[in-house]
């Protein structure tokens, strides 16, 4: 079945919890565009920000939201954990560009901050 029609909106609220897409982020104090998604059976969890959140719309009221993201490469050599258990990401790596999408129920947010150890985009 094919939507009737699609919407993009720039945030969203999900499970009591607001996501922005990152061209709106940087302008604000806080930060709410970082998103993780757990990996399920392969064990890798997905890091990225959120570019724009799609609406679906079907027939009898029925939506979906899917949230298009900027994915982050999680090989091991672009991440690395602490001792203290604390994971860092290359955010200057990327991938899955031809695979973005994701329910927007699977995300859960996280935020990036400058990792003072390994610098530069980490």
């Amino acid at each position: 079945m094919r939507p009737i029609t699609s919407r993009v909106y720039p945030m969203c609220k999900v499970n009591g919890v607001q996501f922005i897409c990152d061209h709106r982020d940087v302008r604000r104090k806080t930060q709410n565009s970082g998103v993780m998604v757990h990996g399920g059976r392969n064990g890798i969890d997905y890091y990225g920000v959120l570019h724009s959140v799609v609406e679906l719309i079907y027939g009898e009221g029925m939506t979906v939201h899917l949230f298009k993201c900027r994915w982050y490469d999680t090989k091991p050599e672009n991440t690395k954990t602490d001792h203290h258990g604390i994971f860092s990401v290359n955010t200057a790596t990327s991938c899955y560009e031809d695979d973005p999408f994701v329910f927007a129920t699977a995300v859960k947010q996280v935020v990036y901050l400058d990792d003072l150890v390994h610098k530069d985009a980490w």
